[in-house]
Order: structure tokens, then C-alpha cells, then sequence
């Protein structure tokens, strides 16, 4: 039996999930803004029919029409294929959305398991990475109703695996595939186009590391691009016969947009547009799980630790500085360019993965530097033993708050802060 579970291991676990996840699924919350993306869907859809019966394109110029939509067309695709009407079947509508959204974060975290894999080079560091990704509370909540956020961190995640591996091997199964995410991800969200970047700066060093020649490093540019901004345009009506000129226009509208509303923050009342550098900060600290904080920071100190010892093979990774720019690019991005910031750290859900493929790293450093000093077979043992521990105790904050893990908040909102409300409450709950 042990042998059998060892062999499939990979298997039982995303089963196990996928398994869990079906039947949890009917009974998941909702969020307050599904409507409206529901309403993009059919808006966009909409559009598409205007344009193909008069085969011309608009320049935009009013705000408000470049929201990225191709994820909600695609599950409003799906519902127009179902046959379900929302006059009658509104409930059997969302549903259906619902399970979506999950297949589609479920399908995020099995790439996400072989991009841990894949650069670890061992199946149980990848698992370990799937299950942090997985046992976030707020995130495994909001992974079955939230078609704006889970979709572009799912997307992104999805992306990433395959430029990976089209760094590694030029082959039309992995060019296709990351065009095609990568597209997707953009005309979800426009920071998408970071994607794009990770992609020339993947190719660029696979050329300057000598583990691909510079014609080989230019093809896959070259064709990467072309097929990304050919599935951008494709996946994304809004920019249909305009396609420059409303690119450039929802670009900008990304750094202009403005969102006014009051929040609780730090036990204050405060705006939207008028929020501290620190606010995305924060809310990560006090609504992730403080064994993935810290690992975290091992990650970091692991990250500097191996640069100074082995700095071409880790400063000059095209996968660590991929890592890297995904987790702290979209971080100080609003610091600098002072955007608006609302509803916790949600729409930055998608630097998640980021986070913990470098939780990992700090886990996997530790491992490494300690592993010496004990017994093989007992520091194995030990270790295997705390890391089941952190997974259990995850597994118990998700048992215990569900099916509300949406309001999931660590002991560090009491340590940083001793205001409140008059409701009693130091953060928004959504």
C-alpha cells in the first residue's frame, strides 16, 4: 500500500483535491461584484455582434469600455453553449461559473506543481508548493467565485509554466500554449504585459547563459511576440480595428484609474485614492498564514545567501528573476505610480504564486544547509514531519472558517495596531 501511494502520489493528491473541490463547490459564497462581471461577459459579447455587422472599429474615448474581458466572454461562451436562461436559471448560471473559475485555478496549481518540480527537481518540494498555493484561506475561498482575480493569477501561473518551458525547449507545444495564456492573462488584467517581459528577459539570458544560441533565442522572441499580440488582439474585441491606438488607451487608463471609496484600515477610516505605500503590504502580512511569512523571508536571505556564493547560476536565473518580478514589480508598481487600491490585497492576488514558489525556496535552503549536521534518514524524517505539520495546520484553518476562509486573518492585526472601529473591527471584512 505504501509503495502504491509512494508510486502515485502526484495522482492521489490533485485527485484528492479535485474530488474535495467538487463537492464543496455547490456550497461556496459568492462575492458582491460577480454581477457586474457576469455583465462584461454579455456586454462584450454584445460588441462582438455589433462589429461583425458592420466590420468597423472604434477608437476609444471615454473610460470604462477597456476593461479586460476575455475571461468573462469565455464563461459567458460556456453559458450561452449551456442553454441556461438567466431570467429563470440565474442560481444554475453561477453555478456553473462557479465550478469554472475552480477547474481553472485547479488547472493553475497542477502547472504551478511542475514549475516547483521542474526547478527543485523532486515531485514532493512541487507538492509542497501546490499546497501552499492552494491552502491560502482567503484564496482557496475566492478560488470558486472570483472570475476577475483567480482568473488572471490563474492565467499568469498557467503562462509562466509555459514560457519555462519554451526557455528550455523551442517546441510549437510550449510556443502555442504560452502565447495563448499569455494573451489571456493580459486582456484579463493590462499588467498581463509584465508577462511579455519575463518572456524576452527568459530568452535573453537562456542566450547570454550559452544554454541557447542567439538564433534560436531570436526565433523564439520573435514568434513568441507575433503570436502573443495576434491572441491579444483576437481574444479582446475592444481593441478590433483600433487595435494600437485602444491598446495605448487602456495602457494609460491602468495608471489613471481612480476608485473612490472609504475603507477600514489600521482601525481608521480611509480613501481610496489617498491610501499609504504600505497598504498591500500589510494586508498580505496580516491575511497569509504566518508559517508561509516566514518561510518567505528565509526565501529571501536564501535567495542573497546563494547569490553571493553562486551568482551566475542564481542572479543570472532566468526563472528566479521571473520569480522575482512577479512577486515585487506589481507590489511597488502602485507605490511609485500612486494607483488606487481597494477591497484588501485581492487584485493582487496574482503575485500569490510568487510568493510561495519563494516560501518554497526559504524551506528548500533551509533543507539544504542543515541536512549535514543529522543522520540522513532521521533529518529526512523530521523535516518530512514538520513540513506534514504545516500542511495539517493549514488544512485546519480552511476546516475550521469554512466555507467563510474570506475573512481569514492571522494574530499580527492585534500586534500592529491597538485601534478600532466602532463596529469592533481593526480591517474591512469583504
Amino acid at each position: 500500500m505504501y509503495s502504491f501511494i509512494k508510486k502515485h502520489l502526484v495522482l492521489i493528491f490533485f485527485s484528492s483535491y479535485l474530488a474535495i473541490g467538487l463537492y464543496i463547490w455547490p456550497n461556496m459564497p459568492g462575492n458582491w461584484d460577480e454581477l457586474a462581471n457576469h455583465r462584461y461577459g454579455v456586454g462584450t459579447y454584445g460588441n462582438i455582434i455589433g462589429f461583425l455587422e458592420n466590420w468597423e472599429g472604434k477608437k476609444a474615448t471615454t473610460r470604462g469600455g477597456e476593461h479586460g474581458t476575455a475571461y468573462e466572454l469565455l464563461l459567458y461562451g460556456i453559458e450561452l453553449l449551456s442553454g441556461l436562461e438567466e431570467d429563470t436559471q440565474r442560481r444554475e448560471i453561477y453555478l456553473m461559473r462557479h465550478l469554472l473559475i475552480f477547474l481553472t485555478f485547479f488547472a493553475a496549481c497542477f502547472c504551478f506543481y511542475h514549475i516547483c518540480n521542474m526547478y527543485f527537481k523532486s515531485r514532493y518540494w512541487g507538492l509542497l508548493g501546490a499546497s501552499l498555493l492552494i491552502l491560502h484561506p482567503r484564496i482557496f475561498n475566492h478560488s470558486f467565485h472570483n472570475s476577475s482575480d483567480i482568473g488572471f493569477l490563474s492565467f499568469c501561473t498557467i503562462a509562466v509554466f509555459f514560457i519555462f518551458k519554451l526557455t528550455e525547449s523551442f517546441k510549437l507545444r510550449w510556443l502555442i500554449p504560452a502565447a495563448v495564456f499569455s494573451a489571456l492573462a493580459v486582456d484579463i488584467r493590462m499588467p498581463g504585459v509584465m508577462l511579455l517581459g519575463f518572456a524576452v528577459m527568459s530568452f535573453t539570458l537562456s542566450m547570454v547563459t550559452r544554454q541557447t544560441s542567439f538564433k534560436t533565442s531570436a526565433y523564439k522572441l520573435v514568434s513568441y511576440l507575433a503570436l502573443s499580440w495576434t491572441f491579444i488582439v483576437l481574444f479582446w474585441p475592444f481593441l478590433w480595428g483600433e487595435a494600437v491606438y485602444n491598446f495605448i488607451f487602456a495602457f494609460k487608463g491602468v495608471a489613471k484609474l481612480k476608485f473612490t471609496a472609504y475603507m477600514i484600515y489600521l482601525g481608521d477610516s480611509v480613501v481610496s485614492t489617498k491610501l499609504p505605500w504600505h497598504y498591500n503590504f500589510v494586508w498580505i502580512a496580516v491575511t497569509t498564514p504566518p508559517v508561509i511569512l516566514f518561510a518567505v523571508i528565509l526565501g529571501h536571505f536564501g535567495v542573497i545567501y546563494n547569490g553571493f556564493r553562486r551568482f551566475k547560476t542564481t542572479f543570472l536565473d532566468y526563472r528566479l528573476l521571473t520569480i522575482g518580478g512577479w512577486m515585487w514589480a506589481p507590489l511597488i508598481a502602485p507605490v511609485i505610480f500612486k494607483s488606487t487600491m481597494f477591497d484588501s490585497w485581492r487584485h493582487h492576488f496574482f503575485v500569490y504564486p510568487a510568493i510561495v514558489f519563494t516560501a518554497v525556496y526559504g524551506l528548500f535552503f533551509v533543507f539544504e544547509m542543515t541536512k549535514g549536521f543529522f543522520r540522513k534518514e532521521l533529518f529526512q524524517k523530521v523535516f518530512s514531519g514538520a513540513l506534514v505539520a504545516v500542511i495539517a495546520h493549514l488544512l485546519y484553518i480552511n476546516i475550521s472558517l469554512h466555507p467563510f476562509q474570506s475573512i481569514y486573518f492571522n494574530f499580527l492585526p492585534e500586534v500592529i495596531t491597538s485601534k478600532m472601529t466602532g463596529m469592533g473591527h481593526r480591517f474591512e471584512v469583504d
